[in-house]
């Protein structure tokens, strides 16, 4: 059966404009919250679309939010420009941003931009061109590159980060 939305098994496409999100049309990142939406990291901050309704959420000093990533128990971490944080629903509903920088005693540092964001077992990877910033509960660790961290990603049981003129790093859970 073929109607206007579809041919054969070719899915509906849906365009979504600067109109309907009212933010910066550059976007980053994305995941998938537990209620389902989609959280979107933006020049303008984290935008979240339940299906129907946009919602903005600023960071505290109006830093994009470059990384973005829910991890297995269902938080999400968010990173940008000198912030490092989770988004949280209200009582209301809404999405909210909850600050870890004072919190992990990361107010003094030069985070920089935070390019990406893993979670590697019990732990939460930031990693910046600078460093990478290592959260195991309510503690942060700060590990330097040689010279530029400048990718990471996360396969099977291990973390793996290019430090750029010296290879590539593997950090494993075993």
């Amino acid at each position: 059966y073929l109607n206007e939305n579809s041919i054969g098994n070719t899915p509906k496409v849906i365009k979504y404009t600067r109109n309907d999100f009212k933010a910066d049309p550059q976007f980053w990142t994305m995941c998938e919250a537990p209620d389902k939406s989609l959280i979107f990291g933006n020049n303008d901050g984290a935008i979240v679309f339940d299906g129907e309704h946009w919602q903005k959420v600023f960071l505290p000093n109006n830093s994009n939010v470059r990384c973005i990533v829910k991890t297995n128990n269902d938080k999400i971490y968010v990173g940008g420009f000198n912030e490092v944080g989770v988004l949280q629903k209200n009582k209301f509903g809404s999405y909210f941003y909850k600050s870890l920088v004072n919190e992990l005693h990361l107010q003094d540092k030069n985070l920089e931009n935070l390019w990406q964001v893993h979670q590697f077992n019990n732990l939460i990877i930031y990693r910046s061109f600078l460093q990478l910033i290592v959260i195991n509960g309510n503690r942060a660790t700060l590990l330097p590159p040689n010279n530029i961290f400048t990718y990471s990603a996360t396969i099977g049981d291990n973390y793996f980060v290019q430090d750029t003129d010296y290879g590539v790093y593997k950090w494993n859970s075993k």
